[in-house]
C-alpha cells in the first residue's frame, strides 16, 4: 500500500514538473514570436514557417545527407557533423551561384541534394519520419529544450527588441555591429567577391561565413537580411550551440559521463565575471567579458565560430585518440571544420592553429603516433589558414599590434598598475612579473569559476605534459594562447577580444571534471570558497540578464506605443527607414550614393555609421571609413581623398559641380541627412524628401 502511494506521488511529481517544463517552453517560444512580429521589418506568421522551412530544406536536411555519406560515424555526432556539410554546401553553392549569375543553382541543388538522400534511405528501409518527429518532440520536451527556448527569448529580449526596424519603433538607436553584419550581407547577396558596402572600391575582407549564410538563406527564402539578423536566425544558431556543446562533451568526457554535457552548457551560460553590481545599468562587464551577448546575439560570429570550433575539436579528439590512424571521413571533417571556423571568426583560428602546432609537434615528438597522417594533419591546417588569411583577413592585421601596453584599458591593469609601481621601487622584482601577475588577475576576474577549476587541474597536467591526452594539450595550449594575446595585442577595433572569448570556451571545457570533482569531496573549506566564487560570478550573470532584460522590455513599451522613446543623436528614424526603402526601390546594385551622415552622431566623427547602407541594400562611396581602414587595411591618402570629394558633395556646391564629381566617382544618389552637417547642391530638386532625410538623383 504504501509503494502504491510513493509511486502515486512520483508520477503526480514528475507529471506536474512535465508540465511546468512544457508552459516555460511554450511562453518562451511565444515571447520570441511577440518581439518579432512587433519590432520585424516584414515578419509575419507566414514568413518565419517559410524560413523554418528554408534551413530544413536548404541548411538541415542536405548537411545530414552530406554527414550520412562523408562523416564518420558515431552517436551523438552526427547532428554537429550534419550542422558543418550543410554550411558548408550552402556557403560555398551561394559564392559559385552569385558569381556566376546563376542563383539557381542556390535555389535548387541543397533541396535536391536533400530529396534524393530521403529517397535513397527510404528504398534501404532506414527512414524513419515518425521516429525522427518523435526525437524532435522529446528533445523540445526535455530540460535542454526549455533551456534553448529560453535562451530564444534572451535573444529576442537582449537582441531583437532593442534593435526594432526602424519604421515600427519610430525612432531608436541600433546596434552598429548589426548593422555592419547586415550591410555585409546584402554585399555577398549582390557580388561574390563583394566590396566593401560602406566604402566604394574596396573588396570586403572579413571573416564573413555568418553573413554569407544569411545572405543564401535571404535569397531562398525571400525574408528581409535585416529580419533574418536580428529577429529569426536566433533559434536556430542556438539550437546549433546546444548541440555542437552536446556532442563536443560526449567526445571529450566519453558516452558514459552523462551529466558533463549539461555542465559543459550551464558553466558556459552561466558563470559569467566578478563585475557583480557595477554590470548595471547597461549589463557590461567591467572586466571584458562579453561571452554571453556573443552566445546569445551571434553578433560578429561568436556563436557560429562556437559550432565550428566543437566540430574541430570533436574530431581532434576522435583523431588523436585513435593514435592518428588513418581516416580520410575523420581528416575531411577536421579540415572541413577548421576552414569554416577560419572563414567565421579569423583572430580564434589563429590561436587555434598555434595551439594546434604546439600540440602536434609534443605528439610527434614524444607519443608516437601514425607519422603520415600526424603530419597531414599538421600541414593540412597550417595550409588552410595561411590560404585563408592572405585572402580573407590579412589586409586588416596591421591594425593588430604586439605591445606590453595592452592592457592600458583595462580596469584591472588601471587600478593594480600604480601598486605594481611601487612594487618595483621597493622589490627587486622586473616590472614583467608584476605585469604578468596583473594579467593572471584579470583573467581570474574574467571568468573566476572556470579559472579556479581549471587552475587546479594544470600542475597534474604540466607533470604529465608529453604523455598527456593530445585533446588536453590542445584545449590548455588555447587557454593560455588566447589570454596571452588578448593581453598583449590591441586592435583598433577592439578584436583581440575574440583571443580572450576562445580561451574562454575551452577553460570551460577544461574546468567540467575538476567541477565534477569538487562536488563528490569532503574538503568543506575548499568547496566553500569555490561555491562563493562561483555564487558571485552567477551573481553577475543573473544581474546581467535582468539588464538585458529591463532594457528589452523598455523598448518594447516604446515600439508598442505605450511609452516615449528615449531618443539621442545618433538614432535612427522611421523616416530614414521610409527613405532607405525607396532608394531601394528605385535602385540597384550597381548605384552607389553619398551620403553626410558618416559618424555615429552629428558632433562626434567616428566615422562609424553602417545605417544606410543595411537599410537599403545598396553600396555607399563613403558612408563610414574606420572599419574599412582596420579591417580592409585602406591607405589613409585614398580616405583623405574620398572625404574631400564627400565633403564637397554636401557644401552646397552647384549642380554642374555635384553632377561632375559623381560622374568621377561613380555617384549617382546623394542621401543628405537633415541633422547632420551638410547641405544638398544648389538649385538642385530632391527626387525624394521627408522631415529626416532628401534624395537626390544626380543623373537628372
Amino acid at each position: 500500500m504504501e509503494t502504491a502511494v510513493l509511486e502515486k506521488t512520483h508520477s503526480s511529481t514528475k507529471n506536474a514538473r512535465a508540465a511546468v517544463r512544457r508552459t516555460g517552453t511554450a511562453l518562451a517560444l511565444l515571447g520570441w514570436l511577440f518581439v518579432a512580429l512587433l519590432g520585424g521589418k516584414a515578419v509575419s506568421p507566414v514568413t518565419i514557417i517559410v524560413f523554418g522551412v528554408c534551413c530544413l530544406a536548404y541548411l538541415i536536411l542536405p548537411g545530414w545527407a552530406l554527414a550520412d555519406w562523408l562523416a564518420p560515424r558515431q552517436t551523438g555526432l552526427t547532428g554537429l557533423f550534419a550542422a558543418v556539410y550543410g554550411c558548408a554546401l550552402l556557403a560555398g553553392l551561394h559564392c559559385v551561384s552569385v558569381r556566376l549569375g546563376a542563383v539557381w543553382l542556390l535555389r535548387t541543388v541543397p533541396p535536391l541534394l536533400a530529396a534524393g538522400w530521403l529517397l535513397w534511405r527510404r528504398r534501404c528501409g532506414t527512414l524513419d519520419v515518425q521516429a525522427a518527429a518523435k526525437g524532435a518532440l522529446r528533445i523540445l520536451d526535455s530540460n535542454i529544450g526549455l533551456f534553448w527556448a529560453l535562451l530564444c527569448l534572451l535573444y529576442a529580449v537582449r537582441f531583437g527588441a532593442v534593435n526594432p526596424y526602424p519604421a515600427r519603433a519610430g525612432a531608436v538607436h541600433l546596434d552598429q555591429d548589426m548593422l555592419w553584419n547586415v550591410g555585409n550581407a546584402a554585399a555577398l547577396s549582390a557580388h561574390f567577391p563583394a566590396e566593401d558596402i560602406r566604402f566604394s572600391g574596396v573588396r570586403l575582407s572579413y571573416h564573413y561565413l555568418t553573413e554569407l549564410l544569411a545572405a543564401a538563406l535571404g535569397l531562398v527564402s525571400g525574408a528581409q537580411l535585416y529580419d533574418i539578423y536580428v529577429f529569426l536566425a536566433g533559434p536556430l544558431f542556438l539550437a546549433g550551440e546546444l548541440a555542437a556543446l552536446l556532442a563536443l562533451a560526449r567526445a571529450y568526457f566519453g558516452s558514459e559521463n552523462a551529466r558533463a554535457g549539461r555542465q559543459l552548457i550551464l558553466l558556459l551560460f552561466g558563470f559569467s565575471c566578478l563585475s557583480l553590481w557595477k554590470v548595471l545599468p547597461n549589463g557590461l562587464s567591467l572586466f571584458g567579458n562579453t561571452l554571453l551577448q556573443h552566445l546569445v546575439t551571434n553578433i560578429n560570429a561568436q556563436a557560429t565560430a562556437l559550432i565550428f570550433l566543437c566540430a574541430f575539436t570533436v574530431s581532434f579528439i576522435r583523431l588523436s585518440r585513435s593514435r592518428f590512424a588513418p581516416d580520410a571521413k575523420e581528416l575531411l571533417m577536421l579540415f572541413v571544420s577548421f576552414l569554416l571556423l577560419c572563414v567565421a571568426k579569423g583572430p580564434e583560428a589563429a590561436i587555434v592553429v598555434c595551439a594546434f602546432a604546439v600540440t602536434m609537434g609534443i605528439v610527434l615528438l614524444f607519443q608516437k603516433p601514425h607519422y603520415p597522417t600526424a603530419l597531414a594533419c599538421l600541414a593540412g591546417m597550417v595550409g588552410i589558414f595561411v590560404v585563408t588569411y592572405f585572402v580573407l583577413f590579412a589586409s586588416g592585421s596591421n591594425s593588430m599590434r604586439l605591445t606590453i601596453f595592452a592592457m592600458d584599458s583595462y580596469w584591472v591593469y588601471r587600478v593594480l598598475s600604480p601598486y605594481a609601481d611601487w612594487l618595483c621601487a621597493h622589490l627587486p622584482i622586473s616590472g614583467y612579473v608584476w605585469l604578468f601577475l596583473i594579467g593572471v588577475a584579470d583573467v581570474f576576474l574574467m571568468l573566476p569559476l572556470q579559472f579556479l577549476l581549471w587552475l587546479s587541474d594544470v600542475p597534474g597536467a604540466l607533470r604529465r605534459l608529453f604523455r598527456l591526452d593530445a585533446a588536453r594539450i590542445l584545449a590548455n595550449g588555447v587557454v593560455v594562447g588566447g589570454f596571452l594575446g588578448y593581453h598583449l595585442f590591441y586592435h583598433t577595433s577592439s578584436s583581440q577580444v575574440y583571443f580572450a572569448l576562445v580561451a574562454m570556451i575551452y577553460m570551460t571545457l577544461l574546468s567540467v571534471e575538476p567541477l565534477q570533482r569538487l562536488l563528490q569531496s569532503r574538503h568543506k573549506i575548499l568547496r566553500g570558497i569555490v561555491g562563493f566564487v562561483g555564487a558571485a560570478a552567477l551573481c553577475t550573470t543573473l544581474l546581467m540578464v535582468g539588464c538585458y532584460t529591463v532594457r528589452g522590455v523598455r523598448q518594447l513599451g516604446a515600439t508598442a506605443g505605450l511609452c516615449r522613446n528615449d531618443t539621442t543623436q545618433d538614432y535612427w528614424t522611421a523616416g530614414d527607414a521610409q527613405a532607405m526603402e525607396w532608394l531601394q526601390a528605385h535602385s540597384d546594385t550597381e548605384q552607389h550614393f553619398a551620403t553626410n551622415r558618416t559618424s555615429h552622431t552629428p558632433a562626434v566623427e567616428d566615422a562609424i555609421s553602417n545605417g544606410y547602407s543595411a537599410l537599403s541594400g545598396r553600396p555607399a562611396y563613403l558612408e563610414g571609413w574606420t572599419y574599412a581602414m582596420t579591417n580592409m587595411g585602406v591607405d589613409n591618402d585614398v580616405i583623405c581623398a574620398k572625404m574631400d570629394v564627400n565633403a564637397e558633395l554636401f557644401s552646397g556646391c552647384s549642380m554642374e559641380r555635384a553632377e561632375q564629381l559623381a560622374a568621377e566617382n561613380n555617384i549617382r544618389w546623394l542621401v543628405l541627412a537633415k541633422r547632420w552637417p551638410g547641405k544638398a547642391p544648389q538649385d538642385m530638386p530632391a527626387a525624394f524628401e521627408n522631415a529626416d532625410v532628401a534624395i537626390y538623383d544626380l543623373s537628372k
